[in-house]
């Protein structure tokens, strides 16, 4: 009996110690390669997700500063317009709120792309040099900061329309309401 139990424990230690170095290996294996997969594709530092997003002229997160401090975007306001009970003048405003700041990042974003593709080029036919890498970073830099701008804009617009209570019903529809900050209000109640 004890000879079987130190059998057993043997196994399990041994077993659980080939766990581990599997484990191991496999997240060095991830660590020392964490690009793989990506040389296949078509602009090495662009997702799919990300070429579609800027050719859509979507957030991608690039509004999380105004977002995530109450300024909300025209078009999650528009899509919960029922629940924040718009009136038709607001509606009309985030309307052209969100289409002026789609036909401002759509261009840009082909651009950006465009951008990106011949970066990639240079390096892939081993052209790359300090110079033309500096002016390819340098306008993808600043349609970076175009596109970013005219989201955060179209927040900063969409916020002066909206009543206070329309924001923090937003706020709480989004889930951006923390139980600290549910706290704090209850105890500022008492």
């Amino acid at each position: 009996m004890i000879k079987s139990m130190i059998a057993l424990l043997f196994f399990l230690g041994y077993a659980t110690a080939t766990a581990q170095h599997h484990n191991n290996t496999a997240h060095q294996a991830t660590q020392a390669a964490p690009y793989s997969g990506e040389e296949q594709r078509s602009i090495k530092a662009l997702s799919d997700e990300m070429i579609d997003g800027y050719r859509m002229g979507r957030g991608m997160g690039l509004a999380k500063a105004a977002e995530l401090n109450h300024y909300p975007g025209p078009m999650h306001i528009l899509q919960l317009k029922e629940k924040l009970r718009l009136s038709p003048e607001q509606i009309a405003i985030l309307e052209k709120t969100f289409d002026q700041m789609h036909s401002e990042t759509v261009p840009l974003g082909n651009s950006l792309i465009e951008q990106e593709q011949m970066l990639d080029s240079v390096f892939r036919i081993v052209k790359a040099d300090s110079i033309n890498v500096h002016q390819f970073t340098a306008r993808i830099g600043e349609l970076q900061g175009k596109i970013r701008f005219a989201h955060l804009n179209a927040h900063i617009v969409a916020r002066k329309i909206l009543t206070a209570e329309q924001i923090a019903l937003y706020d709480k529809e989004r889930g951006y309401v923390s139980d600290r900050a549910t706290m704090q209000k209850k105890k500022g109640r008492k």
